[in-house]
């Protein structure tokens, strides 16, 4: 079954509606050779220009197989931790800044300073920051001469990210601040609160895991096309879908096995 908007969707001829495929969908089975056969019959995916992401080592597979055969140049990101931000987390984490700090958004004189900071950059991070500062909510931490000392950022793809806290302010709250507000900004948009952390990011990792933050015990993987419109923007291709991050529907099934989820981005 699929989400579109609040609605619930089991029949999956539904998606053959091109315009029903521009925009980010969440697709979550428990029959994986259904949904093997859909993603190879369906046509109406605009395959080339978009990430997709999948829980589970079966759900991996159909869907390597897949964009081999629909003949998509690609390539697979790297293992990731899940951990999924929701509501009743929120309140164990309420803690005040000290007073040298300011909480903010991210402004575009802070591009520079954030991309040359993010360690596990896999693009050209100065366009895409940039672009994410623009387009998508943010928290930053300033000291009490305005500079900027930490920061945190929604992906275009709606994942949390990019979580970074200068050396000598560490160890404050800082971080986990910035996990609570930004989170906070996105579950009342109704959206997923979630942070995808690479598997050789021991540090970040262990940094959520002492928050508490539910975590997905199976690793979530990516499948990137060659061609990635997050990149560049202003030169996407008219038929390239949405950057909209996913809504998250009141009553979705957030406590299912991670094997029995398919999470696709298009």
């Amino acid at each position: 079954m699929a989400y579109k908007g609040q609605q619930i969707v089991e029949d999956m001829n539904y998606f053959q509606m091109p315009e029903l495929l521009n925009e980010p969908l969440p697709l979550f089975t428990t029959d994986v050779l259904k949904c093997r056969n859909f993603l190879l019959l369906n046509n109406n995916f605009n395959w080339p220009y978009g990430i997709y992401r999948v829980v589970g080592s079966e759900a991996l597979s159909v869907l390597s197989e897949v964009v081999l055969e629909k003949g998509i140049n690609h390539r697979i990101g790297p293992n990731l931790h899940l951990f999924h931000v929701r509501n009743d987390w929120l309140p164990i984490t309420e803690f005040s800044l000290p007073s040298q700090y300011h909480e903010g958004v991210l402004l575009s004189s802070d591009v520079a300073t954030v991309a040359d900071e993010w360690t596990y950059a896999i693009m050209d991070a100065e366009d895409y920051v940039k672009y994410l500062i623009d387009n998508f909510p943010s928290v930053c931490i300033r000291d009490d001469k305005g500079i900027l000392v930490g920061w945190f950022l929604q992906h275009t793809f709606g994942t949390l990210g990019i979580l970074h806290v200068k050396d000598a302010h560490r160890h404050r709250g800082l971080a986990k601040y910035m996990v609570r507000k930004l989170s906070e900004k996105i579950l009342e948009n109704n959206q997923y609160a979630y942070v995808n952390i690479p598997e050789t990011n021991d540090v970040s990792r262990k940094l959520h895991e002492s928050y508490n933050i539910p975590k997905c015990e199976l690793i979530n993987r990516s499948i990137n096309p060659s061609i990635n419109p997050f990149v560049f923007p202003t030169n996407r291709p008219a038929d390239c879908p949405s950057n909209r991050p996913i809504s998250r529907p009141p009553d979705c099934p957030t406590d299912q096995s991670a094997d029995q989820i398919t999470h696709f981005n298009d």
